[in-house]
């Protein structure tokens, strides 16, 4: 069965939120995410992204002894953009808001 109404929560993590990578008035954006969760709305699925990176991707500065939002040129020949250490795999900042309501979410598959 295909899936009509699907509701996509995207990187609602502490690290965009409140950490290296905060969104001004991020942390706002969780009372109308839940609204829309409580309100009988019908979600054929709920679905939560993650960013989710190793210590040392390549997107980051550091891993390049570079500042974030400076860009550098890959062995590849790609220009890659660099940001501050963020989402760590298995630490804090990786993890979805507390506050998110996760009754309904959908596992990925």
């Amino acid at each position: 069965k295909m899936s009509k109404n699907v509701l996509v929560v995207i990187d609602m993590q502490y690290d965009f939120i409140d950490g290296s990578l905060a969104v001004k008035n991020g942390e706002e954006t969780i009372a109308p995410i839940n609204k829309l969760l409580e309100n009988g709305h019908k979600f054929d699925k709920v679905i939560f992204t993650q960013d989710w990176h190793p210590a040392d991707h390549c997107s980051f500065g550091k891993t390049h002894n570079k500042e974030p939002f400076t860009s550098i040129t890959l062995e590849t020949g790609i220009q890659q953009d660099l940001w501050p250490v963020h989402c760590v795999q298995d630490t804090h900042g990786a993890e979805l808001h507390v506050d998110l309501k996760r009754d309904h979410l959908t596992n990925a598959e």
